[in-house]
């Protein structure tokens, strides 16, 4: 098998009719060059070029591998430039993964602004419960908040994702507003499972330092979307990111309890396979993500419902 650097400087010797021009178009040296159109010859076992003091010229069977040569050039031209612009210039697809509420909640609705930066760039975004194991050729970044041990995944931490205890001004009215942390013991909270494990445990912080409350419900599910959809229908209290109620918190179809004491987040994950260099639209999507979220906080005064 020959090599392609070989057959470049076959190429070069060609077209500029000299091994010294050849040697300074491509940066080495002379006896470089010489020494690899030798090298090609022995793999070919066929003299390509005959050399004299102030010219080279092609042998016939060098003529006819320039000719082939020449031909697949375009070819590969092509293929760097094609692989250059990954890294260079936004366009083509990115393929997003991501956990299913997230995407849904928040990546979702980021796309469109982030293609009216880039509108030459197409996004796939498929959401699902898998983690960052599930990276191939075919997912280009998958965000969530798990870890990952795997050496063949790159990762970058995208950021903090703040939590929120919410619920329904319905529900408040009609089973009274926690005056402390503690008294969601007495609640009906509905409970989130993170990768098989019922987070009952909910972490609070006061001038003593940080405690957890261990609370219970009715309701628990591996679903964000699904215990958003029930928070909302005032089903009980709900321990979620603010991503998922923070128009809803604005515009009061909920109420944030205990946003001073709550001291519960996440941080934020996107894995991709791992490469020596970021491609261009992987680094643009994840800066933008990071960006919103630094800012994706309540900008509602924090208070207890009464």
């Amino acid at each position: 098998m020959v090599s392609l650097d070989d057959v470049s400087v076959f190429i070069a010797v060609v077209e500029k009719q000299s091994f010294s021009a050849a040697a300074r178009a491509l940066g080495i040296s002379p006896s470089a060059a010489s020494k690899r159109i030798g090298r090609l010859e022995s793999r070919l076992r066929a003299k390509l070029i005959n050399r004299t003091s102030h010219r080279v010229s092609l042998t016939a069977a060098g003529a006819a591998f320039f000719e082939k040569c020449a031909a697949i050039r375009p070819i590969v031209e092509g293929a760097t430039q094609a692989v250059e612009s990954l890294y260079s210039a936004p366009g083509g697809k990115l393929r997003v993964h991501a956990s299913t509420g997230l995407g849904i909640k928040l990546i979702a609705p980021l796309i469109p602004q982030f293609q009216q930066q880039y509108p030459e760039l197409a996004i796939d975004l498929i959401t699902h419960t898998h983690g960052p194991s599930v990276i191939t050729q075919e997912v280009d970044v998958f965000i969530n908040s798990e870890e990952t041990t795997d050496k063949t995944v790159g990762y970058r931490e995208l950021g903090t994702c703040h939590y929120a205890i919410c619920a329904a001004p319905d529900y408040l009215r009609r089973h009274g507003a926690p005056q402390t942390p503690r008294d969601l013991e007495r609640h009906a909270c509905l409970l989130y499972y993170e990768n098989g494990q019922l987070v009952d445990r909910w972490g609070f912080k006061d001038a003593s330092g940080r405690y957890e409350i261990t609370v219970q419900g009715s309701l628990a599910s591996n679903s964000s979307a699904a215990l958003y959809e029930a928070l909302m229908r005032g089903h009980g209290v709900a321990l979620l990111p603010v991503y998922t109620v923070y128009e809803d918190v604005r515009a009061g179809g909920l109420t944030a309890l205990f946003r001073k004491e709550l001291a519960f987040d996440r941080i934020l994950r996107a894995c991709y396979p791992r490469s020596p260099h970021l491609p261009v639209n992987v680094r643009l999507f994840l800066d933008f993500v990071a960006g919103h979220l630094k800012g994706l906080t309540l900008d509602v005064p924090a208070r207890r419902a009464g």
